[in-house]
């Protein structure tokens, strides 16, 4: 095996990684929508989202796959998205089970939506695909939408005295 191909072997495992991640999020945002019914229609649009950054994620196999790599995409490896995986996977589990009061919610998301994961991965990995700027700026401002649309609804919820309750 070259080293590109075990270069591009890894970076295609990190891309799948994200993409999962990806998914558990808009899982937990479908979640959501079930269990907070009053604002159900905010969580399914951004969880939708969501699934578009899956697939815009899936993109990138794309341009490994006609020889191009990703730098410094390694800091996004299995073992440094295994705890933010945990982190949702607990939030979808509590959703699920009906025990998280809106507020409590909105406050996982915006701390989902910062973490290293989705805040920090398209301002520190690069690429010589000229395609790969489109993919991680339109990625870059939908997350930022997505904080700022889950800080307002947190803001309201707390000026309201947190009774937004399903």
């Amino acid at each position: 095996m070259t080293t590109q191909s075990t270069i591009a072997t890894a970076q295609h495992a990190i891309i799948d990684g994200l993409v999962d991640c990806e998914m558990l999020i808009a899982e937990l945002y479908h979640a959501y929508g079930v269990l907070f019914p009053e604002v159900g229609s905010f969580w399914i649009a951004i969880g939708h989202e969501e699934e578009t950054h899956a697939r815009l994620l899936l993109e990138l196999h794309t341009y490994l796959d006609h020889g191009h790599v990703f730098f410094n995409i390694g800091k996004f490896n299995q073992e440094s998205l295994q705890p933010v995986r945990a982190r949702i996977e607990g939030c979808v589990r509590a959703a699920r089970s009906g025990k998280i009061a809106l507020r409590d919610a909105l406050f996982a998301a915006c701390s989902i939506e910062n973490s290293v994961m989705d805040a920090r991965f398209y301002d520190t990995v690069t690429s010589n695909s000229p395609d790969f700027q489109r993919v991680a700026e339109a990625l870059s401002k939908s997350t930022e939408g997505h904080v700022s649309a889950i800080q307002n609804m947190l803001t309201a919820v707390i000026n309201e005295g947190g009774r937004k309750e399903a």
